[in-house]
Formats: structure tokens, sequence, C-alpha cells
């Protein structure tokens, strides 16, 4: 797991790539984080949002990951049906 950085513009910048894959979302976070007259609280608003896109990615992706588990289940005991 990757060590926690401090809370510098630089590495705001580096979290929002890393993270944010929509370019246009991209574009627009690092608009805010770049521009200083952008308030604390804009920025943490920011991060708020990008924390419940990310969440809601993670939920997908296991609800994806519970699908495969459940077929690989019913393959192992001969549950699948064929059309």
């Amino acid at each position: 797991m990757e060590k926690m950085q401090k809370c510098t513009q630089e590495n705001l910048q580096q979290l929002l790539q890393s993270a944010e894959q929509r370019p246009e979302r991209l574009k627009a976070a690092l608009n805010i984080i770049e521009h200083s007259d952008n308030t604390e609280e804009q920025k943490i608003k920011l991060l708020k949002n990008l924390r419940f896109y990310l969440l809601d990615d993670i939920h997908f992706k296991q609800q994806l990951l519970d699908n495969v588990d459940y077929s690989i289940y019913q393959l192992r005991h001969n549950h699948c049906e064929e059309e």
C-alpha cells in the first residue's frame, strides 16, 4: 500500500490524476486545485466528490465480482442452464 503523502498542491494534483478517469472532470478538478483563490472548503468539497465517485465505482466492481463468484459457484454445482 502506498504511503500517505502530505497535502501539497502538487500531491493533490497527482492524486486527482491517479483517481479521476474522466478527462472533463479531471480538468475541472485540477483547475480548482491550481487556482489559489479557491478556498480550502472548495478543495475539500472537490475531494469529497471524488471520494463519492471512487466509492461508487468500488461498489459497482464489487457487484461484478459477486456475480462472477456466483457464476463460478453455479458452474461448480451444475446449476447453469444451457440455452
